[in-house]
């Protein structure tokens, strides 16, 4: 969801997974904005489980995003060694975009060396494990939640359409949640989130097999696309500017 095509009235047009031309918001309209309805612990649970998402605005302080992007700045970017990404599980050097962004996304901020990145690293956790999310979580689980995994991301590496629990999930499916914090306005140009609601209700295949990961990772891929045109799904960004969180569902 990379490339920008046309824009009209605060919205763009882009081509979803599909190829199809879509329209995004580029502001949120707080007259329109579903998500502003949301006011009760029951709302946004109740949203979450019809739609397999929700999206929580002005969740986390502004200053404390700024805050992560400045120590991300001085204390990873000019880091020259390896560090672990979440894309491959595996130590990389930093790979850049042409604009200098840094495209391998970090895997597991919990797990940075406490001593060379020791700002960066509290404050993607504070962030991370923010009582304003946790509040939100155990609302929808109805339990505290644990952190598996954690990320960071600076460029888009443009990720194709997917059902998260194909790659990670957890034993009883469904009882994990991916939890994407915005600490910048993502503009639409720049690969804006997307999500097909209602698509976690679809029962799809497992990894294995005919499906696997390693060795038949393209049929994975594209038994995702043909699913979204057999049911006919409709792909939707939502405007997401600094602060904001969005749920998804696994």
């Amino acid at each position: 969801m990379s490339d920008l095509m046309t824009s009209t009235n605060n919205l763009y047009q882009i081509k979803s997974p599909t190829v199809e031309e879509i329209e995004i918001p580029l502001t949120v309209d707080s007259n329109s904005d579903i998500y502003g309805n949301l006011k009760t612990p029951d709302d946004i649970r109740n949203y979450y489980e019809q739609n397999g998402y929700v999206v929580i605005r002005n969740l986390i302080p502004s200053e404390l995003c700024d805050v992560a992007r400045q120590f991300f700045t001085t204390e990873i970017k000019p880091y020259q060694q390896y560090l672990y990404r979440q894309a491959t599980a595996n130590p990389e050097k930093h790979v850049l975009t042409s604009h200098g962004y840094m495209l391998n996304s970090l895997l597991n901020i919990q797990d940075l060396n406490t001593k060379k990145f020791p700002n960066f690293k509290q404050t993607g956790l504070s962030i991370l494990t923010h009582e304003n999310i946790q509040r939100v979580v155990s609302g929808i689980l109805g339990e505290p939640g644990t952190i598996i995994q954690t990320m960071y991301f600076e460029g888009n590496p443009a990720t194709w359409a997917h059902q998260d629990t194909y790659y990670l999930d957890s034993t009883e499916i469904g009882r994990m949640i991916a939890v994407w914090v915005a600490v910048e306005d993502i503009q639409p140009g720049s690969g804006r989130f997307y999500v097909y609601p209602g698509s976690h209700t679809i029962d799809m295949t497992s990894n294995g097999g005919d499906f696997d990961i390693a060795f038949n990772h393209s049929r994975y891929k594209q038994l995702v696309i043909d699913i979204i045109k057999k049911y006919q799904l409709k792909c939707h960004a939502p405007a997401l500017k600094k602060r904001r969180c969005f749920l998804l569902e696994f």
